[in-house]
């Protein structure tokens, strides 16, 4: 009998396990005092970096919020071409994961412009390549919003540059494909996972690369970012 017990918990549980981390928020920020310092990055809270590029909190006062903006201060310090990067610290994770922010581009964000956004097992920095990256959306020069479906690149929408975003991202790690929102509005649905070896989400970066044709200082906002089961 109690074998018996055991082998119907054990059965629950696998039943349940899809489902068992809907609703749980596992990581929310909306960059106060306890994770940020007033001005540069506070690395000694729940967010790593690249470390060679200027970071800076500050309230949005047309948002009403406080972001955390990416900078590339000039071509002179940051170089043409360069690329910055923050991720999350790794969190619980899970099998089914939902990514919540907002996000805004660079007026100045020209051809060669990318922000982008890593789902994923990120080991260290997120970077252009595909391992450990299950989900990817990139805004491009002039506010094209590019996705990976497997290793293809595909253009679902159009957004204005200097102008917030609502990005919801919507990743399973058991059918190994995802799906994105944009202000509320599908965008793209079924598309594969970047690197279909991931089989836990656990992180999630930012890239801001400025281009080697952008003549101009460029950046990349975030904000109001929550991670959540679904």
């Amino acid at each position: 009998m109690k074998h018996s017990l055991a082998l119907i918990i054990a059965l629950s549980l696998n039943a349940l396990s899809p489902s068992l981390f809907a609703g749980t928020v596992m990581f929310k920020t909306d960059f106060g005092p306890a994770e940020f310092k007033a001005g540069p990055l506070d690395e000694s809270g729940p967010w790593k970096t690249n470390g060679g590029y200027p970071f800076e909190v500050k309230e949005d006062g047309t948002a009403g919020k406080k972001v955390v903006q990416i900078l590339e201060s000039s071509t002179e310090a940051a170089g043409p071409g360069s690329r910055a990067w923050l991720k999350t610290a790794d969190f619980t994770g899970g099998n089914k994961i939902a990514v919540e922010l907002d996000l805004r581009t660079s007026p100045s964000g020209g051809a060669g412009y990318q922000a982008n956004v890593h789902v994923g097992n990120l080991d260290g920095a997120p970077k252009p390549v595909a391992a450990g990256e299950a989900a990817v959306v990139s805004i491009r020069a002039y506010g094209s919003v590019v996705v990976y479906d497997g290793k293809t690149e595909k253009r679902v929408a159009n957004v204005k540059g200097d102008e917030w975003v609502h990005l919801r991202i919507e990743a399973d790690a058991d059918s190994k494909t995802y799906s994105v929102s944009i202000n509320g509005e599908p965008a793209a649905t079924g598309l594969a996972f970047r690197d279909p070896s991931v089989d836990w989400i656990r992180s999630v970066g930012f890239t801001h690369y400025s281009g080697a044709e952008i003549k101009n200082p460029s950046s990349m906002a975030v904000s109001e970012i929550e991670i959540s089961g679904f």
